[in-house]
């Protein structure tokens, strides 16, 4: 505790200090009947609601060891100020949204009284300046119900709120002791005026005679309409005409308490707010909770103000538009946003673009291209992990419309899409700790190149398999495309044997000593157009035991001359490994038959009697373009007929008979060759009710 003498504002200096008392010199002498006052700095309340009671004494002289002599004046159980209940609002109170201009904004207080509060009594809530109410309160834990939303002390008296109770604060007024409130309007002297008498807002020629207009109402009344309010008012504070508009535009929310409410106790009410249109200064962020009687109307619990709100930030449009959408790839960010308004920075102003989890800005984040640029927004950007931050040191540059504020950033992608894909951006001006704008925006796909593979499913088996894959972007001549086994299961991958299949010309192949990949190089004149499907077939010899799923991922990667990864595919799942003691060759042959008939034949080889009932169906599905018409099997037995949809053959094996050792044909019959631009690739398959049991691509030749 601390004392000031309120004559020349000075301190005082303190002699002796206890919980309860301070004993302090004055540099002045005290006359006899002249006023003194005195400032008691840091005193802490009681706990205890109540009258505060005070001892006052004067003494000629302190002495350090004998403490304060000679008595001169005395007062003692003077009443003073009455001790309040406190109400706290938690932190846990909520805004949504925090920007400026928002309408219909969500207020969620949450307080808490440290004493108790009566059933019947209100509950008033003074929201901040510039802040206003369009519909009552409502109680979260509901222990309140609301009265009404008033406005006091109005600021514009052009407009009147639909719905609202227009309350203004009791002033003296000159001449008349009927009206308790009156405005003048300047330049043709109207005066609006609460009518205290008949309880009326009136709207007249002078404060006393009801010459235009009137609008009947009482305080329980729901709205007083009030009309013909035009043009710039004045208003009557007891001395002087002072101007509306300079006035606080307060809103209050009164709530009946529905029953009593022990200290203690949590008290939670929401409400629908407009936020104000313009920055507001940091003292008129706070709110004004007060518990008040409900017959005499003494206020006995109340906050003092001491809520600070909530920090308001201007609203940020923005978007960010990758050049690259493939896992993994580091690609070229445009950053593009608005600013209506200009920035109130005196010299910098920083924004700082976080992106979600797994994204990374690289350290300097500036793109190649944003480097060059001679006259740029941002003179630096620096990344760490997921968050670019950039540095203007001239903020008045940085004002524009219909995102054309731009800056192109580099950051490395994920592997796939995030599952809370929100981009976030703000701003700080100058040294400000908090940031004054904010703004959110979902987020762009991880987009996999579309990568379709046809493979055998036998453990150990060697075979050509195909990968018919659709880039994102056209592949040009000296860009890789790699194709990656699941590391450390087994697989292996070779040259010898590559198909083409739909590729232009032959690539070269590369076999790599890191995880037994191969890579494939765009010859010259050659180029995979995007979005065309492209096959080609790769010699493989599968792992000899079972692989699990998650692990048995084969990778497929599109760098450009420069080593950039440009397209990938992570996620392309290998086939469950069998052991079915069947194989098929790797090519089906045809015979023409005239008349545009063709006869396809697969010979099929049993390496051992498959108990009946092993083997249940055998499906083959041709390129699109061929057209099944029937189909016979020799050594054979079948369940019933086949059936065909299609490009598809299903042919029903029968269940009680075994499928013996050795070969075995299935001959089909089509009516078309056309071959598609993908390869003319066949795939067949033993299933045992829907499990498929073998598999085995087929080139037809």
């Amino acid at each position: 505790m601390f004392a000031q003498d309120g004559r020349t504002g000075r301190a005082m200096t303190v002699n002796d200090r206890a919980l309860s008392r301070i004993v302090a010199s004055t540099s002045a002498p005290m006359l006899k009947n002249n006023a003194m006052t005195i400032i008691l700095g840091n005193v802490g309340v009681p706990s205890e609601r109540g009258v505060s009671f005070w001892n006052i004494t004067t003494f000629r002289i302190y002495d350090r060891v004998l403490g304060p002599q000679d008595i001169k004046n005395e007062k003692l159980n003077v009443a003073g100020f009455e001790v309040l209940g406190y109400i706290s609002v938690l932190t846990s109170s909520s805004l949504q949204p925090m920007y400026y201009g928002s309408v219909n904004a969500v207020v969620h207080l949450i307080f808490r009284s440290s004493v108790a509060i009566a059933q019947h009594d209100q509950a008033l809530i003074h929201l901040p300046r510039s802040y206003s109410c369009t519909e009552p309160p409502t109680s979260g834990s509901g222990l309140l119900w609301a009265v009404r939303v008033s406005a006091k002390q109005v600021d514009n008296i052009s407009s009147t709120v639909l719905g609202l109770f227009l309350q203004v604060n009791t002033t003296s007024l000159p001449g008349s002791g009927q009206v308790s409130s009156f405005y003048q309007q300047s330049l043709s002297l109207k005066y609006l005026y609460w009518n205290s008498t008949s309880r009326r807002w009136i709207i007249g020629s002078n404060q006393s005679q009801e010459a235009f207009a009137q609008a009947s109402g009482t305080v329980g009344d729901p709205t007083p309409l009030v009309s013909q309010l035009q043009g710039s008012w004045n208003v009557w504070n007891g001395s002087m005409w002072k101007a509306a508009p300079t006035l606080d535009t307060t809103f209050v929310s009164v709530l009946r308490i529905s029953r009593e409410i022990p200290s203690g106790t949590d008290v939670s009410v929401h409400m629908s707010v407009n936020l104000p249109q313009e920055e507001i200064t940091t003292g008129s962020r706070y709110w004004l909770l007060q518990v008040q009687h409900q017959q005499h109307g003494a206020v006995y619990a109340t906050n003092d103000m001491q809520f600070s709100g909530f920090s308001l930030v201007w609203r940020i449009e923005f978007n960010v538009i990758p050049s690259l959408v493939a896992p993994s790839a580091r690609t070229s960010l445009r950053l593009a946003f608005n600013q209506e308004r200009r920035l109130r920075a005196l010299a910098t102003a920083r924004y700082e673009l976080t992106a979600p989890k797994s994204f990374n800005f690289a350290p300097s984040c500036f793109s190649a291209a944003e480097v060059l640029k001679a006259n740029k927004l941002f003179v630096q950007c620096v990344g760490t992990s997921r968050t670019a931050s950039l540095l203007s040191r001239d903020p008045r540059r940085i004002q524009g419309v219909n995102n054309s504020l731009e800056t192109e950033l580099l950051v490395d992608l994920p592997l796939s899409t995030p599952i809370d894909n929100r981009w976030k951006l703000i701003f700080s001006l100058d040294d400000n700790a908090g940031h004054s704008g904010h703004g959110e925006q979902t987020g762009f796909e991880i987009v996999s190149m579309k990568v379709d593979f046809l493979a055998n499913n036998q453990m150990g088996a060697s075979f050509v398999g195909y990968f018919t894959f659709r880039p994102l972007q056209d592949i040009l001549q000296g860009w890789e495309v790699r194709f990656v086994p699941p590391p450390r299961q087994g697989y292996e991958l070779s040259c010898w044997g590559l198909q083409q299949v739909s590729f232009p010309l032959k690539p070269q192949c590369t076999k790599l000593l890191e995880n037994s990949a191969l890579s494939l190089t765009i010859p010259a004149g050659m180029r995979l157009l995007e979005g065309q499907n492209h096959t080609v077939g790769l010699r493989i010899r599968n792992a000899g035991r079972i692989v699990p799923a998650r692990m048995n991922l084969w990778n497929m990667v599109v760098r450009d001359v420069g080593g950039h990864l440009r397209d990938a595919n992570f996620e392309i799942p290998g086939k469950q490994l069998k052991s079915s003691f069947l194989t098929v060759p790797e090519t089906i042959s045809f015979q023409q038959l005239g008349a545009g008939a063709l006869l396809y034949t697969i010979l099929i080889i049993a390496g051992r009697v498959l108990p009946p009932g092993v083997l249940t169906w055998l499906q083959v599905t041709a390129p699109q373009t061929l057209n099944l018409t029937r189909f016979s099997v020799s050594g054979l037995l079948l369940a019933g007929q086949g059936q065909i949809r299609g490009n598809v053959l299903s042919v029903p094996l029968s269940s009680s008979v075994a499928i013996q050792k050795g070969r075995h044909l299935l001959n089909i019959f089509s009516r078309s060759s056309t071959v598609q631009s993908s390869g003319n690739i066949w795939l067949f398959q033993a299933l045992s009710d829907t499990r498929v049991e073998y598999q085995q691509p087929l080139i037809g030749v």
